[in-house]
């Protein structure tokens, strides 16, 4: 993986992935779960392998032609996560009672009100 400008281009050892992602302006590509190995875990091993990548694309077209060349063994969107529940803290208007949750703002962090 090399980087220009905000743009990456990725290297893998199959000719034709290669030339699918020099394609695409890509801007990131991370493991998605980095802390995975360190848990002594049947699937920690499968999680440690799964990338996140971000750019100025289509994805679906993009797992439409990697799915064709049969290199990688899975490729999905990332779709926006659904919360299934509603915490109910409810000594948040209380200041004294949770401060640190005060100070972090969790109030206002990611469920809606």
């Amino acid at each position: 993986m090399t980087k220009s400008g905000n743009r990456l281009r990725l290297s893998f050892s199959n000719e034709k992935v290669d030339r699918i992602f020099e394609a695409r302006d890509i801007t990131s590509f991370v493991q998605a779960f980095p802390l995975a190995k360190e848990f002594k875990h049947e699937a920690s091993v499968r999680l440690s392998q799964l990338y996140r990548i971000e750019g100025q694309f289509d994805s679906k077209n993009l797992i439409d032609e990697l799915r064709k060349i049969d290199f990688f063994e899975v490729l999905e969107e990332e779709s926006e996560p659904i919360p299934v529940y509603t915490p109910n803290d409810f000594a948040m208007e209380d200041p004294f009672g949770q401060l640190a949750l005060v100070k972090i703002k969790a109030k206002d962090a990611f469920w809606e009100q």
